[in-house]
């Protein structure tokens, strides 16, 4: 029999080449749209497995061995001289080329494959919603009113109570249960101490790490600001969260309408939970060490897969937004770094040199493939 881990670590890989699949359809339909020629449509890297080209489009689609990319090859890429001008070709006047395209469109094509990761994990959001149900099948919305809370809960000694529905976090607004216990895990930074007395009498005198947050609420039907709520700290890879002391009503009676709207306000959570890690990353708040490369995030999938189909699909949300959010970032060879020389195409008028690319191309690779040997070898270590 296969062992049950290599089943998990086959899930992984065909759960990768979903994203990678969806993500380089979204540049093939967008060329494809903007009347651009393609050449080749890739899932995979490295040596070929199955190729097969369309007598009709003269378009070659192939399987690589290596589940780790991919991508939509197009007439025209990359044809610049030293001074950014077009290479002279026979190609040259034909419509189809990619370089003979208006700057927007390229900009379109471009934006395309990370859109469609987002896309994607916005779909799978719905499913994540639709989901959530109780023991009779009934669809239930975790709200942003606080129900009940846990054993010795500092936030209900600090101000909060039953009832309330928390709006903000600080200044973030937040709408969903899913958005309310983020907020309170990303926002706590700085450690406090607070005095807790605990049993039966109160007779025990507990010190407790805590991180202080400003709430407002809704409490019977007016509006009011919370200052300095206390939640208890954790430190994960020498960075510190919030943690949730309460309970937040599930809503059982939602419409079309509430599945909606949860899974939207999700979606975005999503994004700006994949936005906070770049810049805590960037600021220093996140340690390299939280970071997870392709062998980490396997080991997620498959710790995920075996937690049960909610869970995996949850940890598939993240990392579709994850990439679809990721390749936006202005550095090349990422998806945005060439929307940046698009956009200078379009103010200019003219191409950026090829020099000024080749640049950026070699030190944006360079550091991508040093934070990839970073992270890989930690990940490897970590698994021992």
């Amino acid at each position: 029999m296969i062992d049950i881990t290599v089943l998990y670590i086959i899930l992984a890989l065909l759960l990768f080449g979903v994203l990678i699949f969806v993500h380089e359809l979204g540049h093939y339909l967008a060329a494809r749209a903007c009347g651009v020629k393609v050449l080749e449509f890739s899932i995979g890297m490295g040596p070929t497995l199955f190729k097969w080209q369309s007598k009709k489009t003269d378009i070659k689609y192939s399987l690589r061995a290596l589940p780790v990319g991919g991508f939509c090859a197009m007439e025209g890429e990359n044809e610049l001289d030293e001074e950014g001008k077009e290479i002279e070709s026979e190609e040259d006047k034909d419509p189809r080329s990619y370089k003979n395209k208006p700057a927007w469109m390229k900009i379109i094509i471009l934006v395309a494959g990370p859109l469609m990761n987002i896309i994607l994990g916005v779909l799978m959001t719905i499913v994540l919603v639709i989901g959530s149900r109780d023991s009779d099948g009934k669809i239930l919305v975790a709200t942003n009113t606080v129900a009940d809370f846990t054993e010795n809960a500092i936030s209900l000694e600090t101000g909060l109570k039953a009832k309330d529905t928390v709006v903000k976090v600080g200044n973030v607004r937040v709408h969903t249960g899913t958005e309310l216990a983020y907020e309170i895990s990303i926002q706590g930074k700085e450690i406090e101490k607070y005095t807790q007395y605990v049993g039966k009498n109160g007779e025990e005198k507990v010190e407790r790490d805590v991180v202080s947050l400003d709430l407002t609420v809704i409490r019977d039907g007016e509006e009011v600001v919370l200052e300095d709520v206390k939640f208890l700290a954790s430190v994960t890879e020498g960075s510190v969260f919030g943690n949730t002391d309460f309970r937040v009503y599930r809503d059982g009676h939602v419409t079309f309408l509430d599945i909606v709207k949860n899974s939207w306000y999700r979606s975005i959570n999503s994004v700006k939970m994949v936005w906070d890690s770049l810049i805590g990353l960037l600021s220093g708040r996140f340690a390299l060490s939280s970071v997870s490369g392709p062998v980490g995030t396997t080991q997620v999938i498959t710790q995920a897969a075996s937690a049960g189909w909610y869970t995996l699909l949850y940890i598939f949300v993240v990392i579709s937004m994850n990439l679809g959010v990721f390749n936006l970032i202005p550095i090349l060879p990422l998806d945005g770094g060439h929307v940046v020389f698009a956009l200078y195409e379009l103010i200019a008028r003219k191409s950026a040199p090829k020099k000024l690319r080749e640049t950026c191309q070699i030190v944006g690779i360079a550091l991508m493939f040093g934070l990839m040997i970073v992270v890989t070898i930690k990940d490897v270590i970590k698994l021992f």
